[in-house]
């Protein structure tokens, strides 16, 4: 129970290990079950509603354990959705590389360190 209180926790802080966990796990469980339910629009976007909240909250704590502007909440998780509408509506796993791209965007939040040590 903790653990889905800290995933949907506005407050706290998430340092760059909790925050690298989280998101790959995401990556990670947002690819196996799109693969699974290739076809189905209405499970893959329910998946998407699910799964983007969860990077939303958790870049939310990383930026505010970093000190950085607001605004970088928006990018990766714009990025995530855009490549999941593509991988979703194109119905080809090809389209799959496409998370590397907003993988990338989040991993830029990786680079910075926490202000303060919790």
């Amino acid at each position: 129970m903790q653990f889905l209180r800290s995933l949907f926790c506005l407050q706290g802080l998430d340092n760059r290990t909790r925050f690298f966990s989280i998101y790959s796990a995401v990556y990670v469980i947002f690819i196996m079950l799109i693969s699974a339910f290739t076809g189905n629009i209405f499970v893959s976007i329910t998946l998407l509603a699910l799964f983007t909240p969860i990077l939303a909250l958790t870049s939310f704590r990383r930026i505010k354990d970093a000190k950085l502007n607001i605004n970088w909440v928006f990018l990766p998780n714009i990025l995530f959705v855009i490549t999941a509408f593509i991988i979703i509506f194109s119905e080809q796993m090809s389209s799959i590389y496409f998370l590397i791209i907003s993988a990338l965007c989040f991993a830029v939040l990786l680079t910075y360190p926490s202000v303060k040590q919790k």
